[in-house]
């Protein structure tokens, strides 16, 4: 209403970021209007990419244990898991196309590429830039026979890209600039002042990626399946090619001023999962087939994956968890009854 502050007017969501690949779900909504449908679409996402991982594993080991292995290692890789019981996110729906994405380069399915391209960069507009190092990667794994199709990938994610954060997101938010620039006052808070940032000085603009914790954050996100990726580096062509396609993603991530990009506690490191998932399986074909190697490789992985968890998760049990059985009978169970009892029906 003109009563309210403008701090708490409604605001169009895609003035935040542009996500057409949400609509859909206005379709059960009118059904019946429950989060429940938000949630699980997230949940069957993130379960389905898990399809892409184990294919390629299958196609490169040729084995259903090791594939089985991976398949689960990337499931239950902490940043997906916090991600999807971190409240519903678009980003974390990226994880299933994306996934996608790194099987079509992998068996050089140009149609597997065009749907998962489409459907990532309806989801987000920073996946545009996933498209041109997926286009640089397409070209890698097979060779300049493919190039004009990845060049024709790379500029629609890049032109997408542009066109989104220039002028369709501003649209939506009554003309201004794309307001998450705000978070990258470091590097000068608008595409043109990050361009001369990197231009000016490179090399300060590239330590600037990896001060404070960011460096952490991308251990952790690496942890678990560290040994199969420094074992991918040793055949870019075949193994290391999906790190080009988290270059860019990892970037939007650590150049942010927003502490939350770089944590694994926020769902923002989700769509990085199944990247780094698929250069740890190609990884795998590496290491010999002898003496079971391969399967106490994907073992390993699994195992320290697990013990991540153990660390990284909130336990299920305890007071404010999800199996809290005092919960009902707490002062915080009646005012927070209270509080959600005073939310207006029609809020935002």
């Amino acid at each position: 209403s003109s009563a309210c502050s403008p701090r708490w007017q409604r605001v169009h969501q895609w003035s935040n970021h542009l996500e057409l690949g949400l609509v859909w779900l206005g379709i059960p909504y009118r059904i019946l209007a429950t989060p429940v449908w938000l949630l699980g679409a997230q949940t069957l996402a993130v379960a389905a990419a898990a399809f892409p991982i184990e294919a390629i594993a299958r196609r490169i080991t040729r084995d259903r244990l090791i594939s089985t292995l991976a398949a689960l290692a990337m499931l239950l890789t902490p940043q997906l898991v916090l991600a999807d019981l971190a409240d519903f996110h678009a980003a974390t729906l990226c994880v299933l196309p994306i996934a996608i994405l790194a099987w079509g380069i992998e068996v050089d399915s140009p149609r597997a590429v065009a749907i998962a391209a489409i459907a990532a960069i309806s989801l987000r507009e920073q996946m545009g830039l996933l498209l041109v190092a997926a286009g640089v990667a397409w070209v890698i794994r097979h060779g300049r026979r493919r190039l004009l199709a990845a060049l024709a990938l790379g500029a629609g994610g890049l032109v997408f890209f542009f066109i989104a954060v220039k002028w369709l997101v501003p649209a939506f938010g009554s003309g201004q600039s794309f307001r998450y620039m705000a978070q990258y006052n470091r590097l000068g808070g608008t595409a043109d002042g990050v361009l001369a940032t990197a231009a000016r000085e490179p090399l300060t603009f590239l330590a600037m990626a990896f001060q404070g914790n960011r460096k952490l954050f991308v251990l952790e996100l690496a942890s678990a399946a560290l040994p199969l990726l420094l074992l991918s580096l040793r055949e870019i062509r075949r193994a290391a090619w999906p790190l080009l396609l988290a270059a860019p993603l990892l970037a939007v991530q650590l150049y942010s001023d927003e502490p939350a990009k770089w944590s694994i506690q926020s769902h923002y490191g989700a769509p990085l999962v199944p990247l780094f998932a698929a250069a740890a399986v190609m990884a795998l074909a590496l290491v010999p087939a002898k003496n079971d190697l391969r399967t106490l490789a994907a073992a390993a992985w699994l195992s320290l994956v697990m013990m991540h968890d153990a660390h990284a998760l909130p336990s299920p049990l305890g007071p404010a968890s999800a199996f809290d059985s005092a919960f009902s009978r707490s002062p915080r169970f009646a005012a927070l009854r209270k509080a959600i009892a005073a939310v207006p029906p029609q809020a935002s």
